[in-house]
């Protein structure tokens, strides 16, 4: 994914086209899109600044930090359990339901080894 323009850049940018710059000749000058600047012109306008928003892709995770903590435990007092067990442990102690990916993924987040039975 690009980065977003800086601050700087931007407020450069404005402040051409508040001097009386046209809007496609500031684009040019700075090499930046046209759509770019009336972004911007109506992010200043509502929010009063330029800075570029932060973007949360994807959904919220489902396992909390708490839930991260209670599921560490849950491992160091039993190693040797299965994801099935871990995710029949979530829905049984926490009622919380996830599918076996999230289990995967909150158990790689701990750092913690796949041990498998054999």
């Amino acid at each position: 994914m690009p980065r977003a323009y800086s601050v700087d850049l931007r407020e450069r940018v404005m402040a051409a086209v508040a001097d009386g710059c046209s809007i496609a000749e500031a684009a040019h000058r700075f090499s930046v899109r046209v759509d770019a600047i009336y972004d911007w012109r109506r992010r200043q306008q509502t929010t009063g600044s330029l800075a570029p928003t932060t973007h949360h892709c994807g959904r919220p995770r489902r396992v909390s930090p708490e839930m991260d903590r209670a599921l560490q435990a849950q491992i160091d007092a039993e190693p040797d359990a299965t994801l099935t067990e871990l995710q029949a442990w979530l829905a049984t102690e926490h009622g919380l339901v996830v599918g076996r990916g999230t289990v995967i993924r909150a158990v790689a987040r701990l750092d913690r080894p796949r041990k498998k039975r054999v």
